[in-house]
């Protein structure tokens, strides 16, 4: 078995409960993904979970887990943060790549804790409702980008413009002061904050953004007579 999907089968905390109490690990050495996505688990199913994640005997090769759906609430997520960055101290487990967050009322310091994890490469924070309020928090974590992910999804959050562009504007302030042939936004190929204010403000700091790093592609949201 490698790969589980059980999206949308309302198995709840209580299956989380079940699962903290197991001794073991009970899946295949080769279990990498799992779907988790809109099962009713909340902030107690999370922590539960997360109690798991921190052991080395715990599905060691999992990689990609989707929580998206699940009301696990900012507190849930911390402490989902605090699980992983355990488990990425642990030599005998494999380092999970991919997550998806999205849609699970997480909050803007549940965001940072989770971008600040580091090796994670894949990231989806979509319709979290952190709003501007909670763009301007994340903005100092993504000054210069990000070291590790590839693609982070910030859309749908409701941010106005402004808050929109000093998010993004973070990514030109420290490449600025950073060596030279150092591009702006690290390891980042993609970043989406459609579905948050755009305008003209935008499009400016997203012009100056691929002077400096043609590569990295920033998915908004644009009036229809722009091209990308």
């Amino acid at each position: 078995l490698e790969q589980l999907n059980i999206s949308d089968c309302q198995v709840g905390d209580g299956a989380m409960e079940k699962l903290s109490k197991l001794n073991g690990d009970p899946t295949s050495d080769n279990f990498q993904i799992w779907d988790l996505s809109n099962n009713g688990i909340t902030t107690k199913g999370i922590n539960l979970l997360s109690v798991r994640l921190r052991n080395a005997a715990f599905l060691t090769k999992l990689v990609t887990l989707n929580l998206a759906g699940n009301v696990l609430g900012d507190e849930g997520v911390k402490q989902l943060a605090k699980a992983l960055q355990s488990r990425h101290s642990l030599d005998s487990v494999s380092t999970l790549t991919h997550l998806d967050l999205s849609n699970t009322q997480c909050g803007p310091q549940g965001a940072i804790d989770i971008i600040r994890l580091g090796r994670l490469k894949e990231l989806h924070l979509f319709n979290n409702k952190l709003g501007s309020d909670g763009f301007l928090a994340l903005a100092p974590t993504l000054r210069g980008g990000h070291s590790t992910l590839e693609l982070l999804d910030l859309g749908g959050n409701g941010a106005d413009q402004a808050a929109v562009v000093v998010l993004l504007s973070a990514l030109i302030e420290a490449s600025e002061t950073a060596e030279s042939n150092v591009d702006c936004g690290g390891s980042l190929k993609v970043l989406i904050v459609g579905g948050n204010e755009s305008g003209d403000a935008v499009e400016q700091i997203v012009g100056k953004i691929r002077k400096q790093n043609p590569s990295l592609d920033i998915a908004r949201d644009k009036k229809q007579n722009q091209r990308n």
